[in-house]
Protein backbone atom coordinates (compact mmCIF):
# COMPACT_ATOMS: atom_id res chain seq x y z
CA UNK A 1 0.00 0.00 0.00
CA UNK A 2 3.09 2.26 0.66
CA UNK A 3 4.10 2.01 -2.42
CA UNK A 4 1.19 2.77 -4.33
CA UNK A 5 0.82 5.85 -2.38
CA UNK A 6 4.58 6.55 -2.95
CA UNK A 7 3.97 6.05 -7.14
CA UNK A 8 0.48 7.41 -7.40
CA UNK A 9 1.76 10.99 -7.23
CA UNK A 10 4.53 10.69 -10.04
CA UNK A 11 2.31 8.89 -12.11
CA UNK A 12 -0.55 11.70 -11.93
CA UNK A 13 2.67 14.01 -12.80
CA UNK A 14 3.47 12.18 -15.83
CA UNK A 15 -0.62 11.73 -16.50
CA UNK A 16 -0.39 15.57 -16.08
CA UNK A 17 2.71 15.55 -18.40
CA UNK A 18 0.89 13.94 -21.04
CA UNK A 19 -2.60 16.63 -20.97
CA UNK A 20 -0.19 19.00 -21.10
CA UNK A 21 1.85 18.00 -24.01
CA UNK A 22 -1.90 17.70 -25.55
CA UNK A 23 -3.31 21.29 -24.74
CA UNK A 24 -0.03 23.27 -25.11
CA UNK A 25 -1.33 25.02 -28.37
CA UNK A 26 -2.82 24.48 -31.90
CA UNK A 27 -0.03 23.80 -34.33
CA UNK A 28 2.81 21.86 -33.47
CA UNK A 29 5.63 24.19 -34.11
CA UNK A 30 4.18 26.79 -31.39
CA UNK A 31 3.12 23.91 -28.91
CA UNK A 32 6.18 22.51 -29.26
CA UNK A 33 8.20 26.10 -28.90
CA UNK A 34 5.79 26.52 -25.81
CA UNK A 35 6.75 22.67 -24.26
CA UNK A 36 10.19 23.85 -25.01
CA UNK A 37 9.85 26.87 -22.44
CA UNK A 38 8.48 24.96 -19.65
CA UNK A 39 11.20 22.45 -19.90
CA UNK A 40 13.53 25.43 -20.09
CA UNK A 41 11.99 26.67 -16.83
CA UNK A 42 11.61 23.24 -15.48
CA UNK A 43 15.42 22.99 -15.50
CA UNK A 44 15.45 26.31 -14.01
CA UNK A 45 13.67 25.42 -11.23
CA UNK A 46 15.63 22.04 -10.68
CA UNK A 47 12.88 19.40 -11.69
CA UNK A 48 14.31 15.90 -11.66
CA UNK A 49 16.00 15.44 -15.49
CA UNK A 50 13.99 12.45 -16.45
CA UNK A 51 10.50 14.79 -16.09
CA UNK A 52 12.36 17.72 -17.84
CA UNK A 53 13.33 14.80 -20.52
CA UNK A 54 9.79 14.16 -21.38
CA UNK A 55 8.94 17.96 -22.49
CA UNK A 56 12.39 18.34 -24.01
CA UNK A 57 12.53 15.17 -26.09
CA UNK A 58 8.68 16.35 -27.27
CA UNK A 59 10.00 20.18 -27.78
CA UNK A 60 12.45 19.04 -30.24
CA UNK A 61 9.80 17.04 -32.76
CA UNK A 62 10.25 13.55 -31.17
CA UNK A 63 7.23 11.70 -29.59
CA UNK A 64 8.41 8.74 -29.47
CA UNK A 65 11.61 9.78 -27.52
CA UNK A 66 8.90 11.42 -25.18
CA UNK A 67 6.70 8.19 -24.88
CA UNK A 68 10.20 6.09 -23.98
CA UNK A 69 11.39 8.96 -21.13
CA UNK A 70 7.88 8.59 -19.96
CA UNK A 71 8.19 5.28 -19.67
CA UNK A 72 11.52 5.32 -18.20
CA UNK A 73 10.39 7.66 -15.69
CA UNK A 74 7.52 5.85 -14.84
CA UNK A 75 9.88 2.66 -14.37
CA UNK A 76 12.25 4.43 -12.52
CA UNK A 77 9.01 5.63 -9.87
CA UNK A 78 8.25 1.99 -9.25
CA UNK A 79 11.53 1.26 -7.82
CA UNK A 80 11.28 2.63 -3.97
CA UNK A 81 15.30 3.35 -3.59
CA UNK A 82 15.40 5.41 -6.65
CA UNK A 83 12.34 7.16 -5.95
CA UNK A 84 12.74 8.01 -2.17
CA UNK A 85 16.57 9.66 -3.85
CA UNK A 86 14.50 11.15 -6.29
CA UNK A 87 12.02 12.81 -3.77
CA UNK A 88 15.10 13.69 -1.61
CA UNK A 89 17.00 15.64 -4.57
CA UNK A 90 14.10 17.27 -5.56
CA UNK A 91 13.21 18.54 -2.60
CA UNK A 92 16.81 19.49 -1.55
CA UNK A 93 16.96 21.21 -5.17
CA UNK A 94 13.75 22.82 -4.50
CA UNK A 95 14.65 24.63 -1.25
CA UNK A 96 17.79 25.59 -2.93
CA UNK A 97 16.31 27.55 -5.89
CA UNK A 98 13.70 28.82 -3.19
CA UNK A 99 15.99 30.37 -0.60
CA UNK A 100 17.52 32.61 -3.25
CA UNK A 101 14.47 34.44 -3.01
CA UNK A 102 13.73 36.37 0.11
CA UNK A 103 10.12 36.31 -0.52
CA UNK A 104 9.89 32.41 -0.85
CA UNK A 105 12.11 32.09 1.65
CA UNK A 106 9.78 33.07 4.32
CA UNK A 107 6.92 31.61 2.77
CA UNK A 108 8.86 28.23 3.59
CA UNK A 109 10.40 29.34 6.99
CA UNK A 110 6.19 30.03 7.94
CA UNK A 111 5.47 26.80 6.38
CA UNK A 112 7.82 25.22 8.70
CA UNK A 113 6.58 27.08 11.86
CA UNK A 114 2.80 25.93 10.87
CA UNK A 115 3.76 22.04 10.91
CA UNK A 116 6.39 22.09 13.79
CA UNK A 117 3.96 23.80 15.72
CA UNK A 118 0.74 20.87 14.45
CA UNK A 119 3.24 18.31 15.63
CA UNK A 120 4.27 19.71 18.83
CA UNK A 121 0.54 20.11 19.23
CA UNK A 122 0.02 16.55 18.22
CA UNK A 123 2.98 15.22 20.32
CA UNK A 124 1.14 16.91 23.48
CA UNK A 125 -2.20 15.23 23.00
CA UNK A 126 -0.23 12.09 22.97
CA UNK A 127 1.38 12.67 26.27
CA UNK A 128 -1.72 13.79 28.02
CA UNK A 129 -3.66 11.08 26.70
CA UNK A 130 -1.07 8.41 27.97
CA UNK A 131 -0.83 10.69 30.91
CA UNK A 132 -4.38 9.78 31.90
CA UNK A 133 -3.89 6.23 31.09
CA UNK A 134 -1.47 5.51 33.80
CA UNK A 135 -3.09 7.29 36.54
CA UNK A 136 -4.16 4.79 39.37
CA UNK A 137 -7.92 4.07 39.38
CA UNK A 138 -10.03 6.49 41.30
CA UNK A 139 -7.82 9.38 40.88
CA UNK A 140 -8.51 12.80 38.51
Amino acid sequence: METVLSVGPWVAVAACVGWILSQLGERSEDRRRRVGEVATQMTEKKFPAPLVEIFSEYAIGDRSGAIKALVDFVKLMRDPAQREQMHKQFLQDSLDVGLEDPETRQKIRAAVDKKTAEIERDEMAVYVKVSDELKPVGTK
